[in-house]
């Protein structure tokens, strides 16, 4: 009897770390995806402000790269692609992390 209840609680406990391993990996999955999603707009909003407005000065740079909000990026893209001048663009990015 105890070796039966020793055998069932192997193969539980076994199952459930499994399914917290399982869980784990698609977190570490999703944060993957996330982060992905995050460099890739990054890349986007300066390789689109570099083709309408020429070089993109390096405070730019510095402060596109240091945003982490998908909701952000979307949005500073979409300025890239209106924003009349550089100047224009900064203010907005200013407005957007302060």
């Amino acid at each position: 009897m105890v070796a039966v209840v020793q055998r069932t609680l192997a193969e539980k406990g076994n199952e459930m770390m499994q399914t917290v391993a399982d869980h784990w990996i698609e977190q570490g999955i999703e944060q993957g995806i996330e982060t992905g999603r995050i460099q890739m707009l990054r890349e986007d909003v300066l390789d689109l402000l570099a083709i309408r407005l020429g070089a993109t000065p390096p405070h730019v740079v510095e402060k596109v790269t240091a945003v982490t909000s998908i909701d952000s990026l979307r949005q500073l893209h979409r300025e890239a692609a209106i924003a009349p001048t550089m100047a224009a663009f900064s203010q907005t990015l200013a407005e957007l992390l302060s």
